[in-house]
Protein backbone atom coordinates (compact mmCIF):
# COMPACT_ATOMS: atom_id res chain seq x y z
CA UNK A 1 0.00 0.00 0.00
CA UNK A 2 1.50 3.46 -0.81
CA UNK A 3 1.83 6.42 1.30
CA UNK A 4 -1.59 8.28 -0.64
CA UNK A 5 -3.44 5.69 0.23
CA UNK A 6 -2.55 5.06 3.95
CA UNK A 7 -3.00 8.50 4.50
CA UNK A 8 -6.19 8.39 3.28
CA UNK A 9 -7.61 5.29 4.85
CA UNK A 10 -6.38 7.29 8.23
CA UNK A 11 -8.26 10.17 7.22
CA UNK A 12 -11.34 8.12 6.66
CA UNK A 13 -11.13 6.36 9.41
CA UNK A 14 -11.22 9.48 11.89
CA UNK A 15 -13.72 10.35 10.50
CA UNK A 16 -16.16 7.31 10.78
CA UNK A 17 -14.84 7.28 14.03
CA UNK A 18 -16.29 10.82 14.84
CA UNK A 19 -19.32 10.33 12.64
CA UNK A 20 -20.37 7.28 14.69
CA UNK A 21 -19.27 8.57 18.35
CA UNK A 22 -21.44 11.12 17.69
CA UNK A 23 -24.05 9.57 16.51
CA UNK A 24 -24.22 7.56 19.60
CA UNK A 25 -24.47 10.01 21.96
CA UNK A 26 -26.76 12.15 20.03
CA UNK A 27 -29.29 9.18 19.41
CA UNK A 28 -29.32 7.80 22.70
CA UNK A 29 -29.97 11.62 24.09
CA UNK A 30 -32.98 11.87 21.39
CA UNK A 31 -34.54 8.32 21.99
CA UNK A 32 -34.52 8.83 25.86
CA UNK A 33 -36.29 12.11 25.10
CA UNK A 34 -38.35 11.11 22.69
CA UNK A 35 -39.37 7.93 25.15
CA UNK A 36 -39.83 10.09 27.99
CA UNK A 37 -42.18 12.65 25.90
CA UNK A 38 -44.08 9.68 24.10
CA UNK A 39 -43.08 5.94 25.42
CA UNK A 40 -44.76 4.36 22.22
CA UNK A 41 -42.58 6.32 20.04
CA UNK A 42 -41.79 4.48 16.80
CA UNK A 43 -38.12 2.92 16.48
CA UNK A 44 -38.40 4.17 12.78
CA UNK A 45 -38.23 7.69 13.99
CA UNK A 46 -35.19 7.17 16.22
CA UNK A 47 -34.03 5.06 13.19
CA UNK A 48 -33.88 7.99 10.99
CA UNK A 49 -32.84 10.43 13.18
CA UNK A 50 -29.72 8.24 14.15
CA UNK A 51 -29.43 7.98 9.77
CA UNK A 52 -29.39 11.75 9.54
CA UNK A 53 -27.12 12.51 12.43
CA UNK A 54 -24.33 9.97 10.66
CA UNK A 55 -24.79 11.74 7.59
CA UNK A 56 -24.41 15.58 9.17
CA UNK A 57 -21.60 15.00 11.45
CA UNK A 58 -19.95 13.04 8.85
CA UNK A 59 -20.31 16.16 6.75
CA UNK A 60 -19.57 18.32 9.83
CA UNK A 61 -16.10 17.43 10.29
CA UNK A 62 -14.73 17.74 6.35
CA UNK A 63 -16.33 20.43 6.13
CA UNK A 64 -14.90 21.81 9.31
CA UNK A 65 -11.20 20.42 8.29
CA UNK A 66 -11.40 21.74 4.88
CA UNK A 67 -11.82 25.27 6.60
CA UNK A 68 -9.33 24.84 8.79
CA UNK A 69 -7.05 23.73 6.16
CA UNK A 70 -8.27 27.11 4.08
CA UNK A 71 -7.20 29.22 6.80
CA UNK A 72 -3.66 27.21 7.39
CA UNK A 73 -2.44 27.41 3.80
CA UNK A 74 -3.97 31.35 3.24
CA UNK A 75 -1.65 32.41 6.48
CA UNK A 76 1.43 30.60 5.54
CA UNK A 77 0.93 27.39 8.05
CA UNK A 78 2.25 24.44 6.31
CA UNK A 79 5.25 24.12 5.33
CA UNK A 80 6.14 20.74 2.72
CA UNK A 81 8.65 18.40 4.23
CA UNK A 82 10.94 16.24 2.24
CA UNK A 83 11.99 13.18 3.16
CA UNK A 84 9.73 12.74 6.12
CA UNK A 85 7.19 9.83 6.76
CA UNK A 86 4.52 12.95 6.79
CA UNK A 87 5.18 15.03 4.19
CA UNK A 88 4.36 18.06 5.71
CA UNK A 89 5.01 20.27 9.00
CA UNK A 90 2.58 22.61 10.62
CA UNK A 91 3.57 25.91 11.79
CA UNK A 92 3.31 25.55 15.94
CA UNK A 93 1.28 28.49 15.58
CA UNK A 94 -1.41 26.46 13.64
CA UNK A 95 -5.08 26.56 15.69
CA UNK A 96 -6.50 23.65 14.28
CA UNK A 97 -3.66 20.96 13.73
CA UNK A 98 -5.59 18.06 14.06
CA UNK A 99 -8.33 19.36 11.33
CA UNK A 100 -5.38 20.52 8.80
CA UNK A 101 -4.02 16.97 9.25
CA UNK A 102 -7.01 15.49 8.99
CA UNK A 103 -8.20 17.76 5.81
CA UNK A 104 -4.65 16.98 4.29
CA UNK A 105 -5.11 12.87 5.00
CA UNK A 106 -8.15 13.39 3.26
CA UNK A 107 -6.90 14.65 0.34
CA UNK A 108 -3.11 13.90 0.00
CA UNK A 109 -2.62 15.24 -3.20
CA UNK A 110 -2.68 18.21 -1.59
CA UNK A 111 0.67 17.44 0.37
CA UNK A 112 2.06 17.26 -2.79
CA UNK A 113 2.33 13.19 -2.99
Amino acid sequence: MNIKTSLWLRGVTKVIVIAVLTNQILTMLFGWGARTIDPDVSDHIITMFSFATSMVAGYWIQADARRAYAHAKQHGLIKEEKNAVIPWALAPECPNKWLVTLYLELNPALAGL
